[in-house]
Formats: C-alpha cells, structure tokens, sequence
C-alpha cells in the first residue's frame, strides 16, 4: 500500500502470491483497523483520496464494511460528516480557486497572509 496506494493490481503484482481481489478485500479489513484506531492511512493511498475506503471516499458508518467491523454510533456519524465536509474542500482543486472559494473553506482568515497558487 505505501508503495502502489489503491493500485489493486499492481499490488498484487508486487506481492505475487494474491490476486488483485483478494488484496482489495484485505486493503479493506486493514483500512477498518486503521480507522477504529484513530490512525492515518499511508501517504500513497491518501494521493487517491482520504476516506478509509477502497474507493477513497468518505467511510459511511451505515455501510455493511462498516458495521461488520462495529463502527457505529454517534462518534462514527460525527466522524462521517467531518470526513464529508474535507471531501468537498478537496474538490476546490482542479478548478479556479477564488477568495471566496479560500474563505468558505476556512483556508484564508482575516490578518493571514494571501499566497499565490499557480
């Protein structure tokens, strides 16, 4: 995972001995572990989104990967909402950025300096 992040395959290529789908469904069980911890996914698997998913996308405490693992409750809700609300942050990139844009998502306060993105 640090090295191919949620490359499924080239996972499976590095490690031989399992087939994409079988890294996938571990990738999985390893990613609720983490998330039950309170512990960060690795940098190469962030680069394809932040969520403890194999998608990427936020972990929906509702959903049968999640429950199966015993995550739910209120703190698993809280914790969705938050995940939810930096997704949309993250779709700021790949378009123009405007001060607005900075401001809503809390990234420019008054008497912060302004930086130039190019």
């Amino acid at each position: 995972l640090e090295l191919h992040g949620r490359d499924w395959r080239k996972c499976s290529e590095h490690i031989k001995t399992k087939d994409h789908k079988l890294v996938a469904s571990q990738a999985q069980r390893h990613f609720m572990r983490l998330y039950k911890e309170g512990k960060p996914l690795p940098d190469k698997v962030k680069e394809s989104g932040e969520g403890y998913t194999l998608s990427g996308k936020p972990l929906d405490p509702d959903s049968a990967a999640a429950r199966s693992f015993g995550l739910q409750g209120e703190e698993a809700k809280k914790q969705y909402k938050e995940q939810t609300a930096a997704q949309k942050e993250i779709k700021l990139v790949g378009r123009a950025v405007t001060l607005v844009d900075l401001i809503k998502a809390g990234k420019l306060l008054p008497g912060k300096e302004c930086v130039e993105f190019n």
